[in-house]
């Protein structure tokens, strides 16, 4: 993109009008005023000044880290930074007098701050900084030592705020929270100026967890508090330190109706968890297995009555208390069969908004559980009788099969369709787990059996040492746990391989042994094409990273910095200048080469035209590239542009001479003509004068 702008004629606002616009920033103008004599010109001078630079705003900044911007929201409403994010305010382009201008290497960008520290000499650490203190920048060396007078350079509040900056005996200077002021001096069309914007820096915030909520979440008549667990992104189970209504207010007692609640959890994030309305007729409903003797031999379980059997009954896997339910159409305490028996389960007090419906259940009584005697528990080959006990690898590639179980009783293998297998939780997750084992009630001479008997299903993964057995490769080339790459249009996520093998070298496979995330920001993302800082992190499936190794690799793709820039020529020369633009009476719009030093040589790169902005300077102002003349074009990235740094200035001779009088310098065959002149292939006619 090519601009061009010439401010000679600009009309000046006055100072009053920029007023609204500083403010409205929280901006405090500090205006550096032109020296005058005191005659109209010199007054006229520095009313210039203050009309330009008053009412300046920032039109972008970044956080101080590679790439990072600060929102326009933030840049409108306030800036604030935790003390410990390493970020603070640095701006990189102001609007001053309605037109965006880069901040120049030549201006000058310090920081003051309201508040400062005591005497530190006898701490071996700080927060702040302290008058009259000499400090350094660690990363930089002692040489780097100064006095702190009020006032930072660039250079220095990067340290400080970066965490590199030291007191004059090696203490480390924490950043102290309070209000800090970013200034920023230079000079716009000759005028100087300076400009002062505000930011804050506050403590940290505590840590903020996300949360999943375990546990039933149907109103089953029993206080949630106890039976709801929150556990973060962490796996750990966190206790709430308070709980809250739906509309805010603070919820005192058990929560056992239906409704919405929050759970304040202590690091002050608010969990929000809705106890829905139990319908019966939609829930899944069910009564496990009754085992009851019949010790006068009637045909009818000794212990069985309605509340008894209330007290088997499950909504949904979980319990529901007996006090909130009851049996219908049997009133009859003690008339449950041996054998299958149906009941009908309703509210105890009939429809309400926490419980409404019914549910028709069928359920077995039964004489003898067949785990209760002489029995044998098998999980494939595997006798399992006694320890009920199974174990799977996940590393080995080994997962639960239930198909493989099968009871044993009285001569007959009761497996498959026979028995009723659930589990308890995740079996993809390392740890114990609970699996059911239910075999489908069955009647034997007259005697019904069956039964429940639970077992244990132990996942263990591997442990491995990332740092031993996990590899990152750039460019087919190993790369250790980062590098830092240039900006080139194309995705370093194809060029980045990951390997992970295991203890005898086996390479495991990405998906079923392990997943690889990759963040930016906190964010995931599935390219890394823009500059900016990236996180490749590995997460085990059948293993863990133990010891700690890293497993995360940081990719850093920087900005493309153009190192030269070469005009399209209407006519290439040797010497100084190195070509010509050939004067056509029109605003010239020339293209431009861009080229990036690689490997100590020049390598011609594409570069969009919305990346750079070009200004035409021509005797100290910035002009129209028309006339015959030296200029210089004024290159600069343009704002906001994440991927490319151009920022050069090159020299451009516009010429109306020919090679020949009737040769002109920007024909098809100027070129060739011009070449063959300099190799003294031709001379022209009329004195060489003209070509012919």
């Amino acid at each position: 993109m090519t601009a061009c702008t010439n401010n000679g004629g600009k009309a000046r606002r006055v100072v009053t009008a920029a007023l609204v616009g500083v403010l409205s920033v929280g901006a405090v103008p500090a205006i550096a005023l032109a020296t005058g004599t005191g005659d109209a010109a010199g007054s006229e001078v520095s009313v210039l000044a203050v009309a330009i630079w008053d009412g300046a705003t920032i039109a972008s900044a970044t956080n101080g880290q590679p790439n990072e911007s600060v929102s326009e929201e933030d840049l409108k409403n306030g800036v604030s930074f935790e003390s410990d994010s390493h970020e603070y305010l640095v701006p990189t382009a102001l609007v001053i007098d309605g037109e965006t201008q880069r901040v120049k290497d030549d201006w000058a960008v310090t920081y003051t701050m309201d508040t400062y520290s005591s005497d530190p000499s006898t701490a071996a650490s700080f927060t702040g900084l302290t008058m009259g203190w000499e400090y350094y920048d660690a990363s930089r060396g002692t040489g780097s030592m100064f006095t702190f007078n009020g006032t930072l350079s660039a250079d220095q509040a990067a340290a400080y705020f970066g965490g590199t900056l030291r007191g004059n005996k090696g203490q480390v200077v924490s950043v102290l929270p309070g209000t800090y002021h970013v200034t920023v001096s230079g000079a716009v069309d000759g005028t100087a100026g300076s400009a002062t914007f505000n930011f804050k820096v506050v403590s940290p915030a505590p840590e903020q967890h996300t949360y999943t909520v375990e546990g039933n979440l149907t109103y089953d008549g029993f206080d949630k508090k106890g039976e709801l667990t929150f556990r973060n992104e962490d796996g750990i189970a966190e206790t709430p330190t308070a709980w809250k209504n739906g509309d805010g207010s603070t919820h005192t007692g058990a929560i056992t109706d239906a409704g919405t609640y929050f759970a304040v959890m202590p690091g002050g994030e608010q969990v929000k968890f809705v106890v829905e309305q139990l319908d019966l007729s939609a829930a899944t409903v069910t009564i496990e297995d009754i085992v009851s003797p019949d010790s006068d031999g009637n045909g009818y379980g000794d212990i069985m009555s309605n509340a008894y059997v209330l007290s088997k009954v499950k909504v949904g896997g979980y319990d529901v208390s007996d006090a909130v339910i009851k049996i219908g159409e049997r009133q009859d305490a003690v008339n449950y069969r041996f054998g299958v028996n149906t009941v009908t389960i309703l509210p105890a007090a009939g429809d309400s908004a926490n419980i409404k419906g019914f549910a028709s259940v069928t359920f077995t009584v039964l004489n003898d559980s067949v785990f209760s005697g002489a029995h044998r528990l098998m999980y494939g080959d595997e006798d399992i009788t006694g320890s009920r006990v199974i174990n799977v690898s996940s590393y080995d590639r080994e997962a639960f099969d239930s198909s493989k179980l099968s009871v044993v009783f009285d001569g007959v293998t009761y497996s498959g369709e026979q028995l009723d297998v659930t589990v308890d939780g995740d079996l993809t997750k390392q740890g114990p787990h609970t699996v059911h084992v239910r075999v489908e009630p069955f009647q034997k001479d007259g005697v019904w059996y069956g039964g429940t008997q639970d077992i244990t299903v132990w996942v263990s993964r591997a442990d491995l040492d990332a740092d031993e057995r996990l590899y990152f490769y750039l460019d087919g080339k190993l790369a250790g746990n980062g590098a830092t790459v240039t900006y080139d249009g194309g995705d370093w996520l194809d060029r980045l391989e990951v390997v992970v093998r295991d203890a005898n070298g086996n390479e495991l496979v990405n998906g079923e042994d392990y997943d690889v995330t990759v963040t930016k920001g906190g964010s995931e993302v599935d390219s890394a094409v823009d500059a900016g800082t990236y996180k490749v992190k590995v997460t085990g499936k059948t293993f863990d990273f133990q010891y700690g190794g890293v497993d995360t690799f940081t990719l850093n793709v920087s900005q493309l910095v153009i190192d030269r820039i070469v005009p399209v020529w209407d006519l290439d020369v040797e010497g100084t200048p190195d070509g010509y633009l050939y004067y056509t009476g029109d605003v010239l719009t020339p293209a431009y080469r861009f080229f990036d030093w690689v490997d100590d040589e020049y390598v011609e790169v594409e570069v969009p035209a919305e990346a750079y902005e070009v200004t035409y300077m021509k005797g100290g102002k910035d002009v129209d590239l028309k006339e015959v003349g030296t200029y210089t074009a004024d290159f600069d990235t343009a704002v906001d542009e994440k991927n490319y740094v151009v920022d050069k200035d090159v020299r451009i001779d516009v010429t109306d001479k020919k090679i020949f009088l009737d040769v002109p310098a920007n024909e098809w065959y100027s070129q060739g003509v011009y070449d063959a002149v300099k190799l003294g292939y031709m001379n022209g006619d009329g004195g060489g004068k003209t070509f012919g």
